[in-house]
Parts: C-alpha cells; structure tokens; sequence
C-alpha cells in the first residue's frame, strides 16, 4: 500500500518541518506541498527538501479569480495522485491521528470492515491556544494541548484517487464507492451543509487542527490571504476568543513528540550539509532586462548549481547551471516567459539564503557593460545596445578599450563602427565615422535614436 498526503501553504517556515515529521512518523510514502508564493523562508525551505527527496514541492502562485487551494488540490489528483492507494487532502496545521499511529494498518482494517469505501470524512478536533500568549520554538503538538470537548461536523478528506472525480476544499465527489467517517460507517451528512458529517466520533481517526496558536501567532496569521477563496479574504480577530478557553487536555498527538523530534534532528543534520556547501556559492547579477538575465556563480566546488528566479508577477524559472572552474557565467532567456515585473528574487537552490532585486537596482549601464565584456563577449547585441546607450554621455577611455576587446564575429559592422567611434572620441578624426556612416545607412538611424544628449549630435 502507497499512501500520501497533500497541502497547500504559504509562510509556515516554523510549523513545515514538524508536519513533515508528524506525517513521516505515522506511515506516509509522499508529501506534496504546494507552496503559494511563501516570502518568510518557506520556499526556500521547501526548495531544499524537494532537492533532498523528502517531499515534492510545487510552486503554485495564485491567480486572480481563483481559489489557490481547490486549484492546487484539483492539480494534484489529476498529476500525482494515481500513484497512490490513498491520499490525504488537509493543511499544514492539521494531523492526522488514528488508533496506534499506524496510518496504514488503519486503513488495512478500514478495507477489512467496508471493502466498498472509496473515501473517509475525517472529523475536526479543533485546538486553541491553551492560554499561550507568544510563539515559542516547540513543537505544536507539545505546546497546544487543549482542545473541543467534542469533535466538530466539519470534516477533511482521506480518499481513492482511482474511486475520485473532484476534490473540493474538504470533501470530494466520489466516483464509486462509500463516504464513511472516521469509525469506518456510512456517513450520515448535513442536510444543508455539505461538509458536516452527523455522526463524528473520535473512536476511529481523527484531524488534530490546530486552529489558532498563540495569541501572536492568531494575529500573525490574519495577515495572510485565506487559500481557499477567489479574492483576497483575510481572518477575523473575534474567532480568537472562541478557542482561548478550552479546558479539555488532550495529550494524545503530544505522544508522538520524541519521535518527531528525533525525525527533526536528522532532518536537520541534511539541510545543514546541503547548506553548508550551497551558501558557499554566490550569484552577481551581471545584466538585466525584460527579455535576459546574465549572471556569474561564484565559488561553487559543484558540477552543476541549480538557480530558482522568482517574479513578483507570479512566474518561477529554475535555471540549471553547469560549474566549471572558478565563476562561472550563465544566462536565462525570459522572452516570451515572463511577463512585466518589478521585482525578482534568486538563489541558488540548497541555499538557505535568497537575494532580492527591484528595477530601481538593476546593474547600471556602466557596470552591465564592464561585466558582459569581461563574463559574455559572445552576447554581442546585448553589448552594443548598451554601447549604444553610454554614447549619450562621452564614454570613458576604459569603456572604449573595453569595447575594442569584443570580436563582433556575428556583426563585423558593429566592431568597424566602434572603431570608427573610438577614433573619433580619443583623436578627434571624424573622417573613418561619416564614412562609416555614409556607407552604413542603418548605423546612422541607430544614433538619430539616441541623438538627445548624444556626443555625436553634431556629426
């Protein structure tokens, strides 16, 4: 039996690592997580797991008029999920916590007493803040451990994707078979809610939701867009208060605690390695543009690095370089890719640490053209073009020396024109320029354009 468990989140770069371990330690295979556009250090977390093959990351940005998260769960099932006997639809503050911690074996005796069901409505157990004020560096499960005296009617999802036509936020549309609760008998719904199951229990398995953390963390937390509505929908405050006075203590999740903290420490141990030598490495920016990205990775002792660009457009591009000795230069084509953005971000992927450009940032022309003659003399249009630009202002003797250096295999032209420019600037003979452009009709359109402020304005 293969089983997996699917969620979407955004921003749990302190609470993923324990619900990873939490679905580790009680049988799960695979552990799908989608990452709506995370900016605290999630994806790049995420990243970094996916490179070790503990879960699989997907970058799912949302998209307006659409819920991220019914998006994301309908994405899964039609992608990754037949792979799988079952499948577990929840988020990253629900555990799932069945008799002996033993998933498996829960559903092995599931088929035992229905063979017939194609899915299970999990009932909620819904968790407050125990009176917690602050956040603090513990696991969940230890620090929340009073709760409902009663499960919720609202329930999530545990399901055959092969008896499976839709999922939706917490219920899905069974093909075949029965929808039974988590004590394995026929489910007996709401009449006009559809997620509410009447006859929850907690004999069978149960969803630990840990609803509202911390008094901190609650008012954190409603900054955040709620993932599974179309427009941005944020939390009310008010609904702290109906979980910060639960009296019932239920230590039953907490007792799974030394294995997932003995989980973590391994865990820990992995990214710690790949980071070490990840962080190593360093990207520069060496030009960018609407249409290209040229960089240089410095001290990297791999073959190959891989580099994650994000936009604040909502596109990612992992561009995969291969490491030769000392910097070692790339590019990244976005035409036709990405769309307008201000903003992007980039690391390399087993980083812990990414680095942020706007426009306003961008490398000056001055500093572009130092770096794509000394890293890209092949990028022969990108060079000139930004030649081109500098002849605004008078071009320092180095700009022309280093502008003389470049080949121009591709466009010879090009290479007679900044000789012809060259002469000018240092000797003051316009006779090579106006025959040049005399006989190149198309080089004197090319410094019309530019004519404003130009120091050619008068040849």
């Amino acid at each position: 039996m293969k089983i997996a468990v699917c969620c979407i989140c955004r921003n749990e770069v302190n609470y993923i690592k324990e619900w990873i371990g939490f679905y580790k330690s009680v049988g799960f295979d695979s552990l799908y997580i989608y990452d709506n556009v995370s900016d605290d250090g999630t994806s790049e977390l995420l990243l970094n797991l996916d490179k070790l093959n503990i879960i699989k990351r997907v970058f799912w940005p949302r998209v307006d008029g659409i819920p991220p998260q019914r998006a994301a769960y309908s994405h899964f099932l039609d992608t990754y999920s037949t792979d799988y006997d079952y499948v577990l639809i929840c988020d990253a503050d629900e555990f799932l916590v069945v008799p002996d911690y033993n998933v498996k074996k829960f559903l092995f005796d599931a088929e035992k007493k229905n063979p017939n069901f194609g899915a299970i409505a999990l009932p909620w157990l819904i968790f407050g803040s125990s009176g917690n004020k602050h956040y603090e560096n513990d696991l969940v499960i230890n620090r929340f451990t009073r709760c409902d005296d009663n499960v919720s009617p609202v329930v999530k999802t545990l399901l055959n994707p092969h008896k499976t036509q839709n999922m939706r936020t917490h219920i899905c549309d069974l093909l075949i078979g029965d929808y039974v609760n988590g004590s394995i008998e026929l489910a007996q719904w709401h009449s006009t809610k559809p997620q509410w199951v009447m006859n929850n229990n907690e004999s069978g398995a149960v969803l630990y939701h840990y609803y509202t953390k911390s008094e901190q963390e609650w008012i954190k937390r409603r900054t955040l867009p709620k993932a599974d509505r179309a427009k941005i929908e944020k939390r009310n405050t008010t609904e702290f208060s109906l979980y910060s006075s639960q009296q019932r203590e239920n230590l039953t999740a907490k007792k799974l605690a030394p294995y997932i903290q003995s989980y973590l420490v391994d865990l820990e141990l992995q990214l710690k390695e790949l980071n070490i030598k990840s962080n190593l490495a360093h990207i520069k920016l060496c030009n960018v543009n609407n249409d290209w990205i040229f960089g240089v990775i410095a001290n990297s002792d791999r073959d190959y690095e891989q580099v994650r660009f994000q936009f604040d457009n909502g596109t990612e591009i992992f561009k995969t370089v291969k490491i030769t000795e000392g910097i070692t230069p790339f590019s990244l084509k976005l035409k036709w890719k990405v769309k307008a953005f201000d903003m992007l971000s980039y690391a390399i992927i087993g980083s812990d640490k990414s680095s942020q450009l706007a426009k306003n940032d961008y490398p000056a022309d001055i500093e572009s053209f130092r770096l794509l003659c000394k890293y890209f003399s092949s990028a022969e249009e990108h060079i000139f073009s930004i030649f081109l630009r500098l002849l605004k202002f008078k071009p320092s003797i180095d700009i022309l020396d280093l502008a003389l250096t470049i080949k121009f295999e591709k466009y010879p032209l090009h290479k007679e024109f900044i000789d012809a420019i060259t002469e000018f600037l240092t000797n003051n003979n316009s006779f090579y320029l106006k025959e040049f452009l005399f006989e190149n009709e198309s080089y004197k359109e090319l410094l019309i354009r530019i004519k404003e402020n130009c120091i050619l304005n008068n040849i």
